[in-house]
């Protein structure tokens, strides 16, 4: 199975990525991280995933978003 590799964030940086996909996060420094989270669920993506023979849905990927 695919599986992302480290993205470091800077303050004010957002990442969109697909949640099927295993993922973590970490703070790296000393300091205490908080972070917004929002879940969307597509069930016709869904459906799709599961009918692909890798159990992986085309195009995933992580997209960092820098503000």
């Amino acid at each position: 199975m695919e599986t992302y590799g480290p993205t470091v964030l800077e303050s004010g940086d957002s990442v969109r990525f697909d949640s099927l996909m295993p993922h973590g996060f970490v703070s790296l420094g000393d300091e205490e991280a908080s972070m917004f989270s929002v879940s969307v669920s597509d069930n016709e993506r869904t459906r799709k995933m599961m009918e692909e023979p890798s159990g992986e849905p085309e195009g995933s990927g992580v997209n960092v978003e820098e503000n």
